[in-house]
């Protein structure tokens, strides 16, 4: 249901003033218009026609585009898709959403050639046509940016990001007819809406097929600013691609050191079990042959002595009796 101030909207009351878009007369009020567009403010406040006449004709501006500016000025938000609901020019009796429909020059946004190739079911108004509505979000940036509405110029680019990364898939043709769109109506210094597309559109597993398809390589190719943009983006994304490969290596490579420290260490410590164990087997075998001691002549009862250190550490058998030595390493 909407708020009392949607309301205002709606049915019209207490209205001040009018902004007539392409014949259609939309009843809104200055108090909350014009605090939120110092242009339109700037058209009612000084010494103009608009001021004494209390109308301000839109000639350029889209019908609908103004009806879901005006939307937002009224709710804080827009929709494409509802449009029908904030229709100011209806009678409050037929303001519902099944008794309005737009004539056909009222649609949401002229598709031109956008959406052509579609699904069935989406030229069937069964499910929204994704093209269509990315067209409108720009078409709401430009007259944000146009009447100074920077909250509105700010949620429609969000949408708008929104709107193209909710589609499954692009066709080559619509990419196309979307660059031209954006990269004619926004100066060369808003980057905004120039850098999601661009950052789309090079980002996209199918940049390759878009590339390859011959209306899509004419708008990169002729329209002012969109191939150095392509250009600029894909050398920063391959420059990217090469760092995280550089990391990816260098990590890998560190990994690979590691292993081999360890690998080595444990080679040294095979090595070093072995010659204990070598060394441990010869005084047994020793012990084992030697009945009695080659010096004395008595029972041999031996002791393991050894002497030096790391390479050079060696061990002997001596006898516990005279300690003479009967070597075992």
């Amino acid at each position: 249901m909407a708020s009392q101030i949607e309301n205002l909207l709606i049915t019209g009351k207490y209205a001040d003033l009018v902004l007539r878009c392409h014949e259609v007369d939309l009843k809104v009020h200055r108090a909350i218009v014009c605090s939120q567009s110092p242009v339109l403010a700037a058209a009612v406040d000084g010494p103009f026609q608009e001021a004494q006449s209390s109308v301000i004709e839109l000639h350029d501006d889209d019908l609908n585009t103004v009806r879901l500016a005006l939307s937002f000025l009224y709710s804080r938000k827009y929709n494409v898709q509802d449009i029908s609901t904030l229709d100011p020019t209806l009678p409050p009796e037929n303001q519902s959403k099944d008794n309005f429909e737009p004539t056909p020059d009222e649609t949401i946004i002229s598709t031109l050639q956008l959406g052509q190739s579609s699904s069935q079911e989406e030229r069937d108004g069964k499910a929204p046509n994704i093209p269509a509505i990315s067209m409108t979000h720009v078409d709401i940036y430009g007259f944000a940016d146009k009447y100074d509405i920077p909250e509105l110029k700010e949620l429609a680019a969000t949408k708008f990001k929104k709107s193209i990364e909710e589609a499954e898939w692009w066709d080559s043709k619509d990419l196309a007819i979307l660059l031209q769109k954006i990269y004619s109506s926004t100066p060369s210094f808003d980057k905004v809406l120039r850098d999601i597309i661009v950052d789309f559109c090079s980002s996209v597993p199918t940049i390759e097929v878009h590339l390859s398809n011959p209306e899509f390589a004419q708008a990169v190719s002729e329209v002012e600013g969109i191939g150095l943009d392509f250009i600029t983006r894909l050398e920063k994304r391959r420059l990217q691609e090469v760092q995280d490969l550089k990391k990816e290596l260098s990590e890998s490579g560190s990994q690979v050191v590691m292993v081999d420290y360890l690998q080595g260490q444990l080679n040294h410590m095979s090595m070093k079990f072995d010659q204990i164990t070598d060394r441990m087997d010869n005084a047994i075998q020793i012990t084992t042959d030697t009945s009695e001691c080659r010096q004395c002549k008595v029972d041999f009862d031996s002791y393991l002595e050894s002497s030096g250190a790391g390479s050079s550490r060696r061990t002997v058998l001596r006898c516990r009796r005279c300690r003479t030595r009967h070597s075992c390493s």
